[in-house]
């Protein structure tokens, strides 16, 4: 043989070894065999799937490598439609083997995370642990279906499973395939979306039941209780509830963690039938219950009047009081605002009041002004022009914060210092009409809220004149 024929024959060997131990070495780094297996299982006898079912499901993962898994991750995915509630450990049964690995639960609605033992004491070889989960059902699946899914990670390996549990429940006893929906009313005092015990029913609202179109289908109103009741809905189908608003009232919009109002501003909500049910028209029985609905009504009206007694003239300051109530069912937000509007006769000095944060001709509420009750004063100091004269009048107004829903009885239009206030139709607004009398024969204001008196004006006169007599009349207290 050749010395090139023999070189030839050593390097196609070495080929060949290079790539038997790639292929090796691939294999080792990305193996074929999953850590774990995962058992993903529904319990029998599922309550009748509804909004607040439970549903109840379990998950078992076996460690299946040689040795141990060592710490092992468990996480367990629900579909949109649940939201964890708990769950519980059991470590063996009669047929199988038990584990000494410890574990940690982090649980949130959507997600549990089971961390199975410690770089001490790991998940070994053909142990495994059950975990039988509860969720709650929070909405009805268009395809009536729930999915669930589960993964574990040991080693930098991991393994899956998945489970699909149908909320078809059959038709109810009271008619086949016939579902019942329902829910209650109250006056949200306080706006969180929630009922507090001490919040009212909204008694005799008037509920309409509509399809999906939005034709109407049956109506309803609320009883004593604040509460309705639909039946004969046809399952897993469609629909729309709308709620009257009484006068001047909307709707609570923000709903605390999705418990409570569930209605728009409008009063209207879109719902799925349950699949299934007892068609019960009792509205805490009812197999969709809790569409309920929080009702606003507040109204801020501002009253407006004079501190300053007796008579005022040019350049005197004079002081008003500024005084709003809520006489509607529900807190006003909190950034309602006090604003005043002064003539050219009139110059701001001042605008304050204790619970206002408050800029020139503006003061803004710190805090929401409940149902029924007064807000702290404000105090309004103004000076007279040197040129004022007759009748001035200082107007004030009183606005919503700027995210809040309308009054009862809202301000139709912003005053100016010429409007009427008596002679509008809203109770947000109000003016006080001083008459300024001449000016001849009387001083002028210092500014120094009446340190130049008449007493020591008397007191000089005497001294000049040997027993003039002074004669004074009444000044306008400042």
């Amino acid at each position: 043989m050749s010395g090139r024929g023999l070189w030839l024959r050593i390097a196609a060997a070495l080929c060949l070894v290079t790539l038997f131990w790639a292929t090796i070495h691939v294999d080792n780094a990305y193996p074929e065999t999953a850590p774990a297996s995962i058992q993903l299982t529904a319990d029998s006898g599922q309550d009748p799937y509804r909004v607040g079912a439970r549903v109840d499901f379990r998950v078992k993962v076996t460690c299946t490598t040689a040795g141990s898994c060592g710490v092992l991750t468990l996480t367990v995915n629900l579909d949109p439609n649940l939201a964890y509630e708990s769950y519980s450990m059991i470590t063996a049964d009669q047929s199988g083997p038990t584990t000494k690995a410890s574990v940690k639960v982090v649980a949130s609605q959507r997600v549990v995370a089971f961390t199975i033992g410690t770089a001490a004491v790991g998940l070994g070889n053909g142990e495994y642990a059950s975990f039988p989960i509860s969720a709650r059902a929070i909405s009805i699946p268009a395809d009536k279906l729930l999915n669930i899914s589960a993964s574990a990670e040991a080693a930098g390996r991991s393994a899956a499973a998945a489970l699909v549990i149908s909320t078809a429940a059959g038709p109810g006893p009271n008619g086949a395939g016939k579902v019942s929906v329902g829910g209650c009313t109250w006056w949200d005092a306080d706006r969180d979306g929630r009922r507090d015990p001490a919040e009212p029913s909204a008694v005799g609202l008037k509920v309409r039941l509509n399809s999906a179109a939005g034709s109407q289908l049956d109506s309803a109103v609320t009883d004593s209780a604040g509460c309705y009741a639909f039946a004969d809905l046809d399952a897993g189908v469609r629909y729309q509830l709308s709620f009257a608003a009484p006068k001047g009232a909307t709707f609570t919009t923000k709903p605390d963690s999705g418990v409570g109002s569930v209605v728009a501003a409008d009063g209207a909500v879109n719902f799925s039938a349950p699949p299934g049910g007892g068609n019960v028209v009792t509205h805490d029985a009812t197999d969709l219950a809790g569409m309920d609905a929080g009702v606003v009504s507040y109204n801020l009206v501002l009253n407006q009047s004079l501190l300053t007694t007796g008579e005022v003239a040019a350049q005197d300051s004079i002081r008003y009081r500024l005084a709003v109530a809520n006489t509607g069912e529900s807190a006003a937000l909190a950034g309602w605002r006090v604003s005043v509007v002064l003539p050219k006769q009139l110059k701001l000095v001042s605008l304050a009041g204790a619970g206002f944060s408050c800029s020139g001709s503006t003061c803004r509420a710190t805090a929401p002004l409940a149902g029924g009750a007064s807000a702290a004063r404000i105090t309004l100091t103004a000076r007279l022009s040197a040129a004022a004269s007759g009748a001035v009048s200082a107007v004030s107004y009183v606005r919503p914060a700027t995210a809040d829903v309308a009054e009862t009885v809202p301000l139709s239009t912003v005053p100016t210092a010429s409007t009427k206030t008596e002679a509008t139709a809203s109770d947000n607004d109000a003016r006080v009409v001083v008459q300024v009398t001449a000016t001849s024969g009387r001083l002028a204001n210092t500014g120094a809220d009446g340190v130049l008196t008449e007493l020591t004006l008397g007191a000089l006169l005497g001294a000049v004149g040997g027993g003039l007599l002074l004669t004074r009349r009444s000044r306008a207290a400042n």
